[in-house]
């Protein structure tokens, strides 16, 4: 952990230091349009970074201070690495176990590379729709955390049951996401129950990978992105195969912070010739 915080202050402390050359311009919450635009007086809202933000509002005085800026550094760095790289193993299981779904999702990573010269970019990765779906269908399947808890500010009525305010509820993401109530054949893996025309009356609450409300995950938009950036990488390089080692609880998951497979798992990567 020490090795990890080092890492993080380290990111801060360089942020400071450029912002201080640069006298804090591109903190300002307006900045004016240059020429034509500065004339007529014309202000644009510039988006911050979070530790743009962060560090915006400690100048400002606005209720945090380094230790706090720290923790929600370490918050979206920290915590991101183990959840982002357990959603990326079960997603580059449940591919090796499905081949008409990866061949499919290696097919539209293809398509958009070869119109945009190979690069993976932000806006390819924004084409990236049935690889997305995938994505989706692996947090439904391997939410990353599948128990979370939550405080209650007022008191609840949960049926017959009266739960008073203070108390501190578990909320179990793996079983609302395998509830048959919500999802037809909620062990099948099926990307396309995420398409917007399969969506519709679904509870709003059914799928909660990264939570929901005012607490939900704030890297939630970044995981996404990672996530398919790596595999499409990937995908675009390689078949997957399973390995040779096999056995009956191969499929058996656990948890702690974090879901985890119960034994490692074995994936062979076949170079694409190309």
């Amino acid at each position: 952990m020490t090795i990890l915080h080092g890492f993080t202050a380290s990111i801060i402390k360089q942020r400071k230091e450029y912002h201080n050359e640069t006298e804090s311009k591109y903190l300002n919450i307006k900045s004016t349009q240059e020429d034509d635009n500065e004339e007529a007086g014309k202000c644009k809202r510039k988006k911050l970074a979070l530790l743009d933000s962060l560090l915006a509002a400690s100048k400002n005085n606005q209720a945090i201070d380094d230790d706090g800026i720290q923790e929600e550094v370490d918050t979206f760095v920290l915590a991101g690495h183990d959840t982002v790289s357990t959603a990326l193993l079960c997603a580059i299981k449940l591919l090796t176990e499905h081949k008409d779904i990866q061949t499919r999702a290696r097919e539209e990573v293809n398509q958009v590379l070869m119109e945009i010269d190979g690069e993976i970019t932000i806006a390819a990765v924004q084409q990236f729709c049935y690889l997305e779906r995938c994505i989706k269908e692996t947090l439904r399947l391997c939410p990353s955390v599948p128990l979370i808890g939550r405080k209650i500010t007022k008191d609840v009525q949960l049926k017959n049951y009266s739960i008073p305010a203070g108390t501190t509820l578990n909320i179990h993401i793996y079983n609302a996401h395998h509830d048959p109530n919500y999802w037809v054949n909620p062990e099948v893996f099926d990307p396309d129950r995420f398409l917007p025309e399969n969506s519709i009356g679904r509870h709003s609450h059914a799928y909660i990978p990264f939570s929901a409300g005012p607490r939900n995950c704030i890297g939630q938009k970044f995981a996404m992105i990672e996530l398919k950036t790596v595999i499409a990488g990937l995908l675009h390089n390689f078949h997957f195969e399973p390995a040779d080692v096999k056995s009956d609880d191969d499929n058996q998951l656990t948890y702690e912070i974090t879901l985890k497979w119960a034994k490692p798992v074995h994936i062979k990567f076949i170079p694409i010739l190309k």
